[in-house]
């Protein structure tokens, strides 16, 4: 496996995760003081300094996804950057929201790095 490649996509994946964490945070707050539906809603959503944080995070993440896309084969980078995703938001929910890891998790996860070392031809 190629080490910038590894180190490139788990930064990408990470990002992604962080956008995402921060977007459940942001809309967890939001819609614990106002019904999901309304204009008020939505425009207390905008502000939020949570959501716009995210969406910075997943513009970087964007960024890295396509330098990794110029760099190397799509068949290698998108396996290993869902894969990587899943790793990571699976560490986020245990350790920052709180919810439950199971043996099904821990089966899965040792799944999928499987799959993933199938799918990149062990690259």
């Amino acid at each position: 496996m190629n080490w910038v490649l590894l180190f490139l996509s788990y930064i990408c994946a990470s990002l992604m995760v962080g956008g995402q964490w921060m977007w459940k945070i942001g809309v967890s707050g939001e819609s614990q003081a106002v019904a999901n539906t309304g204009v008020k809603w939505w425009m207390d959503l905008l502000r939020s300094p949570w959501i716009w944080s995210g969406l910075f995070f997943y513009i970087l993440a964007t960024l890295f996804w396509i330098y990794l896309l110029k760099e190397y084969r799509l068949g290698i980078v998108y396996p290993l950057i869902i894969a990587l995703a899943l790793l990571n938001s699976t560490v986020v929910a245990k350790f920052f929201l709180a919810e439950p890891f199971t043996v099904y998790n821990s089966l899965g996860l040792f799944l999928l790095l499987g799959a993933v070392v199938l799918l990149t031809g062990g690259s």
